[in-house]
């Protein structure tokens, strides 16, 4: 995050050295980092005697980035507890995103973050109901796109835009990989695309949060290779941290709910608003009365997601003991019996819910969600469908498979509630989130779907007016160029 630590012999543990000083939370992770090196270093071969009890070494930091964005990460506020830590969202009493609302104008950055998540629904749609006409609350959306209705005057419907990377590769693979790079693949064993627009985005501002970005999946990734001799990982991952290495995927809630709060210590499985009860009763009594209720409502909406999430933690610890008992990795094995949630309708809600949660409170500002994989699985007997999500696709013209697409739209529309539903100054986190929707087949390939941030300096994707479908002439468009506009 900016920092650069210079390692100088010494002799103090680790604790002794984080107590004596009482260092506050970034700097103990700075300490804790340089100890993580440390002990790679211990166990290089030229070293013959570690001794990890030791830490050799006095860590002194040197920034690197804006006296500004250091004087934002030192007034941040945590809620502490044993074994974890809660950041809490924006609040007037505590604007730690900007001194006021009004002091963005159109030639300087809005106080608050801008945020960026891609969603992302594999295979096609039923292009029939795939449609959108119109502007602002009088916008016209087709059958599929009616669960965004509720967002009309803040939403982009953009049309004539294709990946010309993806296209004569033939079909899956060579298609979804390079989603947001627009890069072409190679096929065989080497994987090798091109970064993706959401880590590139977090290269260039994941350093002002804790974490860079947070990618989150909903479907296991799948090995081989297609038929058309793409890997089998192209299918399974829109998130590459290089050309050749994908983002490895949460798919478990419970893991992803955790790295939200820092919980990894023995007592994890322990309610973490129990562990931070003393700090946020102590930051209520700070603020102003406003504050405090939004104090209330953030950790009620906590504790509801962390009850969920506990269910799926206990589901998840049974199937691993399962899978060691016959002695099969649990990944090879199907939901539920993975340990992934049997109904995936609140598995991906739940993600969503983290994801929001992620923002709200400013642990990342970068997300990707494959709710589904291409190539999918996925089975959809609430939706009255009997074939699974690949098969049904064969025959995208069906009612069955609009059914499909438009149930996917609604988790966007979910997500976009939830972040509507948070406050953030004068507006909500919503209005500080580009929300980006695309998919690989048919028209829906064409066309993307984004609410984008009110800020003008948030992205020049904003130069599209909010609120309206409209069609480019058609181009190809590569997606790290749009990144880069964004981070701008």
């Amino acid at each position: 995050a900016g920092m650069r630590a210079e390692l100088l012999v010494g002799e103090l543990d680790l604790d002794g050295l984080t107590g004596a000083f009482k260092l506050d939370f970034f700097s103990h992770r700075l300490v804790k980092r340089a100890f993580a090196l440390r002990l790679i270093w211990f166990h290089s071969p030229s070293v013959t005697s570690p001794s990890v009890a030791l830490f050799n070494c006095i860590v002194t930091a040197k920034q690197n980035s804006p006296a500004s964005l250091r004087y934002q990460i030192s007034r941040r506020t945590f809620l502490r507890g044993t074994g974890v830590v809660m950041a809490p969202p924006w609040l007037e009493s505590l604007p730690v995103w900007g001194a006021a609302t009004a002091s963005a104008t159109p030639d300087a950055p809005t106080p608050y973050p801008q945020r960026f998540a891609a969603v992302f629904m594999g295979n096609g749609i039923n292009s029939q109901h795939w449609w959108a006409k119109g502007a602002g609350a009088e916008m016209e959306l087709g059958k599929t796109l009616k669960p965004l209705e509720p967002f009309r005057a803040k939403l982009n419907v953009i049309r004539g835009l294709y990946n010309r990377a993806a296209t004569g590769v033939g079909i899956h693979p060579g298609m979804t990989g390079n989603l947001l790079s627009g890069l072409p693949l190679t096929k065989g064993a080497v994987l090798h695309g091109g970064v993706s627009m959401d880590q590139f985005l977090a290269s260039r501002l994941g350093h002002e949060t804790t974490q860079p970005s947070l990618i989150l999946g909903c479907e296991q990734p799948i090995t081989g290779y297609h038929e058309t001799n793409f890997s089998m990982a192209y299918s399974s991952h829109i998130s590459w941290e290089n050309a050749d290495s994908p983002v490895p995927m949460v798919v478990y809630p419970s893991l992803a709910f955790d790295s939200l709060f820092e919980n990894r210590s023995s007592r994890r499985t322990q309610s973490i608003l129990d562990r931070v009860k003393e700090d946020a009763a102590s930051l209520s009594r700070q603020v102003s009365a406003a504050d405090h209720a939004k104090i209330d409502e953030y950790l009620n909406r906590v504790r509801e997601v962390e009850r969920r999430v506990d269910r799926m933690r206990s589901d998840q610890q049974k199937a691993a003991d399962n899978a060691r008992n016959r002695g099969r990795p649990m990944v090879t094995t199907n939901r539920p019996d993975n340990g992934l949630p049997d109904d995936i309708r609140e598995h991906m809600r739940l993600m969503c819910d983290i994801v929001a949660l992620a923002f709200q409170t400013d642990k990342t500002r970068i997300a990707t969600l494959l709710l589904c994989r291409d190539l999918s699985g996925l089975f959809y007997p609430f939706l009255g469908v009997r074939k699974a999500h690949h098969s049904a696709s064969h025959d995208d013209q069906s009612a069955d498979y609009e059914s499909i697409a438009r149930y996917y739209v609604g988790q966007i529309a979910y997500l976009a509630g939830r972040l509507e539903a948070m406050p953030e100054g004068e507006g909500t986190v919503l209005d500080h989130t580009c929300l980006l929707y695309s998919l690989i087949y048919g028209p829906a390939r064409n066309t993307i779907i984004a609410r984008f941030p009110s800020s003008p300096s948030a992205a020049s994707a904003a130069r599209w007016r909010r609120g309206a479908s409209s069609t480019t002439p058609t181009m190809a468009m590569r997606t790290a160029n749009c990144a880069a506009s964004i981070s701008r």
